[in-house]
């Protein structure tokens, strides 16, 4: 408003100019008369910005307690996990092997069995042929005296 004083007549400057102090007059009393209540305004707001920042420091504090324990208990989970993983594995393992070990015991018995028999069949297989012979021998042992 001073700044546009410079383009008007002197007259209207010196009216103007008194209207212009009386207004910067009641703004600054208005400004010192409300200066405690706009201060104890602030306060409050501070005090209440302030509760608001340690209510959420404390929400992120326990965010992070919370994530830490479930960052614990992931971990734990997974060693359980891997441990549990582990001792199937190595149940299964001795399982394998013990059946192997059955199955190759199984194998062995049968070729035991097979050759018996076999021998068997080879030693009635002899006695057979042993008999055979004899009595072929016999045969022409008793053609030939006759």
């Amino acid at each position: 408003m001073r700044g546009l004083l410079g383009h008007m007549s002197e007259s209207d400057q010196a009216k103007w100019s008194a209207r212009i102090n009386r207004l910067e007059g009641v703004i600054f009393f208005n400004i010192v008369e409300q200066r405690s209540e706009r201060l104890q305004n602030l306060r409050n707001q501070h005090a209440q910005l302030r509760m608001l920042l340690a209510d959420l420091d404390e929400r992120v504090r326990r965010v992070e307690v919370a994530e830490s324990n479930f960052v614990a208990g992931v971990g734990t989970d997974f060693y359980v996990f891997e441990d549990r993983a582990e001792s199937i594995t190595a149940m299964v393992s001795s399982a394998r092997e013990s059946r192997e070990l059955l199955l190759a015991n199984e194998i062995r018995g049968r070729m035991q069995q097979e050759m018996q028999q076999v021998q068997q069949y080879l030693l009635v297989t002899r006695i057979a042929i042993a008999r055979a012979t004899d009595q072929l021998a016999l045969a022409g042992d008793v053609g030939r005296r006759q």
